[in-house]
């Protein structure tokens, strides 16, 4: 994870990058992200797990992509997004990547 923050009793802590971990699974036709699985920390040590689906998707030049997402965690859910943003090259490499997995 390369940012972001937990939000947790009222107080923020900025993510301890070298152990919060996030799995995403992507859509074969869009690399778009439609799940996410997340493992994080934050810098005083609070840690929490969530999961996320997309609700809605935007993208103005096909990556660099912002979700709406739908997150589920501590038995509660709540709304957030997801800013996916990419270097172009790197995000064909990606989707070509993908389309070989169909």
């Amino acid at each position: 994870m390369n940012g972001g923050y937990l939000l947790r009793d009222g107080a923020y802590g900025s993510l301890n990058k070298a152990i919060s971990r996030m799995r995403c699974f992507r859509s074969p036709e869009t690399a778009w992200s439609a799940h996410m699985q997340v493992e994080m920390a934050d810098l005083v040590g609070r840690k929490t797990t969530a999961e996320g689906m997309a609700m809605s998707q935007m993208s103005e030049a096909g990556y660099g992509t912002n979700q709406f997402m739908r997150w589920d965690f501590d038995g509660r859910v709540g709304w957030g997004e997801d800013q996916d943003v990419w270097d172009a090259l790197h995000f064909v490499r990606m989707l070509d990547a993908l389309k070989t997995l169909k």
